[in-house]
């Protein structure tokens, strides 16, 4: 059997969303891991019920423990009577026995026998935190109802722009290499609420002439923290947890204000 990480939910500009069966037809034979580093805390996951062999994510994102936050690993229950490879560490020892060092590793079973030594205190800390506040917050049913809503708001603000082009207009109207076209931009992200998480991904264009990095500045000049991946893309993630539909609008606002100065 092949060994396959598959980074599918760790888009750079826009997050699929695979069902149950599309994984079992395009991974049939495969033993496949997910990286999730932009779904947790984003959209809703079911590991176990997916029947997803193993899965990794980092805690910095929309789980908020900050850079250098704790890293997370998922491992189907399936695999518990396996003698899978791993480099194992102490931690990772049947707490039973840990302490009486055996000149023999006895995993414990799941995603804790992979562990290497015990996590830093101040990240679990961090962590320990933010998770408290989604469950505060009802954890993420509401979460993702109310993501969607505020991510559908934002792109709703964006599309009515005079500046927005429909992706299936870009070809056309901003060939490769045209000249005397007006600053303009589309949203890559797929306009299907299920297909993506609470990110709308800005492709500035025309292409490759740095018009991404003045439209970033410009809304930071706004005070509008978003994320710039050269060489023409602009992230913008209403996260339901902290943002809301008037920072949307400010976002929006700030995009038109700021487009005044390219023209």
């Amino acid at each position: 059997m092949q060994s396959i990480t598959k980074a599918a939910k760790a888009q750079h500009h826009w997050i699929p969303a695979f069902s149950s069966a599309e994984l079992i037809v395009y991974w049939q034979g495969c033993i496949c891991g997910w990286d999730l580093a932009h779904a947790v805390g984003n959209v809703d996951l079911s590991l176990h019920d997916w029947d997803v062999d193993f899965a990794v994510w980092c805690s910095y994102k929309y789980l908020n423990s900050g850079p250098g936050g704790i890293g997370g690993l998922f491992v189907h229950e399936k695999w518990d009577d396996r003698n899978l490879p791993k480099y194992g560490g102490w931690w990772g020892h049947e707490l039973a026995t840990r302490f009486d060092m055996p000149p023999t590793f006895s995993p414990t079973r799941g995603a804790q026998g992979f562990q290497q030594s015990n996590p830093s205190v101040l990240c679990v800390a961090a962590l320990d935190g933010s998770l408290q506040v989604f469950k505060d917050a009802g954890m993420m049913a509401s979460l993702r109802a109310r993501s969607v809503r505020l991510t559908a708001y934002l792109e709703k603000k964006l599309t009515s722009s005079a500046h927005y082009i429909p992706p299936h207009e870009v070809a056309s109207r901003y060939p490769a290499g045209a000249a005397g076209v007006k600053p303009a931009f589309t949203i890559i992200t797929p306009s299907d609420p299920e297909s993506r998480g609470s990110q709308l991904s800005l492709k500035f264009l025309p292409l490759d002439e740095g018009l991404m990095m003045n439209v970033y500045r410009g809304l930071k000049s706004f005070g509008v923290v978003a994320d710039e991946r050269k060489p023409d893309v602009i992230r913008l993630a209403p996260t339901a947890l902290y943002n809301t539909s008037e920072d949307c609008d400010r976002a929006a606002h700030a995009l038109e204000e700021t487009f005044k100065t390219l023209l």
